[in-house]
């Protein structure tokens, strides 16, 4: 009866596998951007002193566009496109005024300036930009932790004995393979691991549906 190795195969399947049990997490931050209303209201405030005369022109006098895609607001990098309720007209040439700028070689693209009317989205933007970051930041830790254990054994085994969650990281084929093997083992390491944080991370990717 074989003993299960870690390969490197295996080793970068589990490891795919840890990152993937937090993506769930990792998801419902990026679904917490700022909401795509915005959308209207950047172009209103971008264009405000001539609504009144580029709602007059006829379509073909200008290329519309159904999004905005904001490179920065106030200084911040968030690179989020924000859909527009119905495609509006859009500048041949940049626009550059007290509140954005607007990207001569892009169209729909701006930079919106470090403006009061912005205030609401630049810190909307940047809590985002914050959350996304920690989310991030756990996903790489727990998979950086997953490493550690499963590069502190060579065979899989020991590396369950050592922590028994690794199990939900293997795919139905070492598992069967594991099965096959009757004998004990015997830990032989004990990898600088908070293991308890790492179940916990682990029970709790369980509980999002």
């Amino acid at each position: 009866m074989a003993t299960v190795r870690f390969s490197q195969a295996l080793t970068d399947d589990i490891l795919a596998t840890a990152s993937k049990k937090l993506q769930p997490a990792v998801q419902r931050v990026y679904d917490s951007r700022p909401d795509h209303s915005w959308g209207d209201k950047i172009y209103d405030k971008i264009f405000a002193d001539d609504l009144h005369l580029v709602r007059q022109l006829p379509t073909y006098w200008c290329k519309a566009v159904d999004s905005i895609l904001v490179d920065t607001v106030g200084g911040l990098n968030i690179n989020m496109k924000f859909n527009l309720t119905t495609p509006q007209l859009w500048p041949a040439s940049m626009v550059d005024n007290a509140v954005a700028t607007t990207n001569v070689y892009s169209i729909g693209r701006v930079v919106l300036k470090d403006h009061l009317v912005w205030g609401e989205l630049h810190a909307a933007a940047s809590e985002y930009n914050k959350r996304v970051t920690e989310v991030l930041r756990r996903q790489s830790e727990f998979v950086a932790s997953v490493k550690k254990i499963i590069t502190s054994y060579t065979t899989l085994a020991p590396a369950l004995k050592a922590w028994p969650p690794l199990w939900d990281l293997l795919d139905q084929d070492t598992k069967s393979r594991h099965k096959e093997v009757k004998s004990s083992p015997k830990v032989t390491a004990t990898p600088d691991v908070d293991f308890d944080k790492l179940t916990a991370q682990i029970t709790a990717a369980k509980l999002i549906v």
